[in-house]
């Protein structure tokens, strides 16, 4: 494939011949919820997230691309992605 770009203040073109690989968008795919006992009752357990990571990929890469966790949409408009996802301890209680 051949690009030719046009410079904007003296109008000179370079052309350039390089090979441009396009890839379809990835897609996040639904997992089901990590349920896990809480036996001492202290309200909070060690989850391992990236256990999902297959089932969210669904055959994609994992070449160049990367799951990340969120605790809230807020964080992930913020881009803050949980720190450890090996080791997430989790913040809510649900019953």
């Amino acid at each position: 494939m051949s690009l030719s770009v046009t410079e904007a203040v003296t109008g000179q073109i370079f052309v350039e011949n390089r090979v441009v690989t396009i890839y379809d968008s990835p897609i996040a795919y639904g997992v089901n919820d990590l349920v896990q006992c809480d036996n001492d009752a202290n309200g909070s357990e060690i989850f391992d997230l990236t256990v999902q990571n297959t089932v969210i990929l669904n055959g994609q890469g994992p070449n160049g691309l990367r799951v990340d966790y969120y605790e809230s949409v807020a964080d992930l408009n913020a881009d803050l992605p949980i720190s450890n996802p090996l080791n997430y301890m989790n913040t809510a209680i649900i019953s």
